[in-house]
């Protein structure tokens, strides 16, 4: 039992200077701290711990407590984001998630479908091709699948630049919002005129 004293000892002796560590000691364990073993009464003592009674435990409210209470007030519940107007900055990051997850499914798709079916892209191509679609429907499918692919490319260069701590304050951030939607539709349209 000494020899388990005296590697004890040095490691309270360190701890006890730490309030975090007192405050802990001092809660309502301290009945169990302060007992008749050997450790725990070292423990006490490196550590001046005085036994107290704790405090009753107060009553639990209840749940809609807040709730009632403001509508006794009448105060109108929380509107959440309806009070708040929309920001670009939330709104390109919002987009830049769901680019990135769309180019995500994009490339799954993409090699899924390669493995299941029989024939090679470019029979696939030239069979769209024979169908003789309006180049209007054909611009547009290209768009919708170009545009999460230059958002999202546009959008990590940016991030890229801000993580060179470059142009974080609010002024740029917001410009650098519309510049990223305004390069990123010229280059979806370019991309689907190919």
């Amino acid at each position: 039992m000494s020899i388990l004293r005296i590697a004890f000892l040095p490691t309270f002796r360190q701890v006890s200077n730490n309030l975090c560590f007192k405050r802990l000691l001092s809660s309502h364990s301290t009945k169990l701290l302060c007992g008749k073993t050997p450790a725990s009464y070292v423990l006490c003592q490196q550590v001046h711990i005085e036994p107290r009674i704790a405090k009753e435990p107060s009553k639990p409210c209840d749940v809609d407590y807040h709730d009632k209470s403001n509508m006794e007030k009448g105060r109108p519940m929380s509107p959440f984001i309806t009070i708040y107007a929309t920001e670009i900055q939330g709104v390109a990051s919002i987009h830049n998630r769901i680019t990135g997850a769309v180019c995500a499914m994009q490339i799954a798709t993409f090699a899924v479908l390669s493995l299941i079916l029989p024939e090679s892209v470019d029979y696939y191509v030239h069979k769209i091709n024979s169908w003789n679609l309006p180049v209007a429907v054909i611009f547009f499918a290209k768009y919708l699948n170009a545009w999460p692919w230059c958002y999202h490319i546009i959008d990590g260069t940016r991030h890229l630049i801000w993580d060179l701590t470059s142009f974080l304050t609010s002024k740029s951030v917001i410009i650098s919002s519309w510049l990223v939607i305004f390069l990123a539709v010229c280059a979806t349209m370019y991309v689907s005129t190919l």
